[in-house]
């Protein structure tokens, strides 16, 4: 009953409630759109993040984490083969790759750069490395014999082309210098510009015999998509004592991407913050003119013997009738949007740390869309409350002189 007579009250003034409607759908349209644009954001981050360096979690040494950069050669994981074997047992495990970390040095003859050798498995890392983009040269697991791929500020710093000869300088476990020399295989190119100018890749067999140590640092693992990262680090600490290895998620180690996203969710709440009260302004606005309009039948609802709470509650009842109709229309204008953009593309820049720009569209889900439904809905009621109590402890005579 509440219902059908709210509905019937908010056709008696169509445009005023059209004008209503289209500013909450509005409203609610547009926390969809900017909500999917933030998570595509983040989720292109996530995944660049992941195929390039980190994968989906990595195992190490204890101490590594916290003393790589004083003495990476001083941690080093014991028994890396048994390790590697218990988590391809792991259900939903895809690839796990040794990698073998260190500071060195790259010479060509005619200048020298510091830079951070990574001794890899070229086959596991061609499937980790999927956001790594060769721009010149050929892939390490592509090259015949000892060979070094470098990331593309590390090339340009030297002028270093595929072909050339370069010279890998490291210390050995035991402090003495050892030399690599190489054929240049490749120059490539990640999401990440800082990276780029330090990185320098070998193969594993290679950088372990340049330190004079067969052991390896750290144990990168890929996961199968579909499978949760909490579930198979879950599993991965069951397997691995914690005494001899250490687990860490992908997000324990971007602090780039820790920062990144803190940066855009802050974004998005002072985002929906101003888009909440522009609703409920919008609502306050509206049903103030029309139970000013209408003070004399709710005088007259009085009068007939309904108490206060009986007005009020026909109100907010309108209001919520009103905003519920609103959410609806702005998720499907929302989600309509959201494909048509998402089909055409967004071309932005290259981010912060990166010198390759990227296409964004709007990740639609269902929090998403369920988050801005709720704040269209919630602002609606919240913008009647203050009207209708006005309204509902206003004297009957005074309500009813307007009615005259």
């Amino acid at each position: 009953m509440l219902i059908s007579i709210a509905a019937r009250n908010l056709t008696r003034q169509r445009t005023r409630t059209l004008l209503t409607l289209a500013s909450v759908a509005l409203g609610v349209a547009s926390l969809i759109l900017a909500r999917g644009f933030v998570d595509d954001v983040l989720w292109q981050l996530r995944e660049a993040t992941i195929r390039s360096q980190l994968g989906h979690f990595q195992v190490f040494a204890p101490g590594y984490v916290d003393g790589a950069r004083r003495d990476p050669l001083a941690h080093t994981l014991a028994g890396p083969r048994e390790a590697m074997a218990a988590l391809h047992a792991i259900a939903g495990v895809d690839t796990v790759a040794p990698r073998l970390s260190f500071p060195g040095s790259l010479s060509n003859g005619r200048g020298q750069v510091p830079v951070i050798v990574e001794g890899v498995d070229p086959a596991a890392e061609a499937r980790i490395g999927t956001s790594l983009t060769m721009v010149a040269g050929v892939p390490l697991e592509r090259a015949s014999g000892p060979a070094v791929i470098v990331g593309e500020g590390v090339a340009r710093a030297l002028g270093l082309h595929p072909g050339d000869t370069v010279t890998l300088l490291a210390a050995t476990r035991d402090g003495a210098l050892n030399t690599l020399d190489a054929p240049l295989a490749g120059v490539f190119r990640s999401p990440f510009k800082d990276y780029d100018a330090v990185a320098a890749r070998t193969k594993l067999d290679d950088a372990q015999a340049l330190v004079g140590a067969d052991s390896v640092n750290s144990l990168v693992v890929l996961l199968a998509p579909g499978t949760s990262v909490q579930t198979a680090i879950v599993a991965a600490r069951h397997v691995l004592p914690s005494n001899h290895y250490d687990i860490r998620a992908w997000w324990e180690l971007a602090d780039f991407y820790q920062g990144t996203a803190a940066l855009y969710r802050r974004q998005f709440l002072v985002l929906l913050v101003i888009v909440s009260l522009m609703v409920l302004l919008s609502v306050a606005n509206s049903i103030g003119m029309s139970l000013h309009e209408r003070r004399g039948e709710f005088g007259t609802v009085r009068a007939l013997g309904y108490p206060p709470g009986t007005v009020f509650r026909q109100i907010v009842a309108e209001s919520l009738l009103l905003g519920a109709c609103a959410a609806l229309v702005g998720v499907a204008i929302g989600v309509l949007l959201a494909w048509g953009i998402s089909a055409v593309g967004i071309a932005m820049p290259p981010p912060p740390n990166s010198e390759v720009g990227y296409v964004a569209t709007i990740r639609l889900s269902i929090a998403s869309l369920a988050l801005a439904a709720l704040v269209g809905l919630v602002a609606s009621v919240a913008g009647a409350i203050l009207p209708a109590r006005r309204l509902a402890r206003m004297p009957i005579v005074e309500a009813l002189r307007h009615a005259v």
